[in-house]
């Protein structure tokens, strides 16, 4: 994991409810072994109906260390379900060609809201 998922994970953690830390944390450690393409879309999927869209409310502390790692970003108005996608994406590697195509087409059918969430994450991605 990178460092950059690891703060993430770390902020969405000391946000989520149990229920919905307990389906993160499966759907996380799903995403990051070899998931099938019916498994990434389903998590992308149901991400708004198991995660809350609540303000993440970044502490002070927090936001020095994001500032301080990923310079360019700072998710001051965002909502925990838009990083807990972007924590999703972050997962698959960019190196294998069927990760690249599911991105293509979660970009093609994703609705206003996540492509916002999706091109405003850009920068947390490595390639």
């Amino acid at each position: 994991m990178t460092i950059t998922q690891n703060i993430l994970i770390k902020m969405i953690n000391d946000r989520l409810k149990n229920e919905e830390y307990e389906w993160f944390d499966q759907a996380i450690n799903l995403l990051s072994k070899q998931p099938t393409e019916a498994e990434f879309y389903q998590t992308m999927s149901l991400t708004g109906r198991k995660i809350s869209h609540q303000l993440l409310s970044l502490t002070t502390q927090e936001q020095d260390l994001i500032h301080q790692t990923i310079d360019d970003w700072l998710p001051v108005n965002w909502f925990i379900d838009q990083v807990v996608r972007l924590c999703f994406l972050n997962c698959l590697s960019s190196s294998e060609k069927r990760h690249n195509t599911w991105v293509e087409t979660l970009w093609a059918t994703a609705d206003s809201k996540e492509l916002i969430s999706f091109n405003q994450g850009l920068i947390l991605f490595e390639n």
